[in-house]
């Protein structure tokens, strides 16, 4: 499933590719204004869209894209605050 919805805080687009009711980990993937992308593994749903609304928002993150994936791969980070000091 694909839904794209918009930061409340930014007005910019994040784009979720998680089906209703995903409630496991989630690969956050962001790109910058040069076109690079990097990601990281949420521990949730709710860590994983707090930190791509911090990563869209261009005082903080800097990034012009978030998009939300399902993934069966380790977490690395259990809070939002802990991707958002480590980049």
């Amino acid at each position: 499933m694909h839904k794209n919805y918009l930061c409340p805080i930014t007005g910019r687009e994040i784009i979720s590719y998680l089906d209703e009711g995903y409630s496991g980990a989630c690969r956050l993937q962001y790109k910058d204004r040069k076109g690079k992308r990097d990601s990281a593994i949420s521990l949730s749903v709710k860590e994983a869209e707090r930190a791509a609304r911090w990563a869209i928002q261009q005082n903080k993150g800097g990034y012009i894209q978030a998009s939300l994936y399902p993934t069966t791969a380790k977490f690395e980070y259990s809070k939002a605050e802990s991707w958002l000091f480590s980049t």
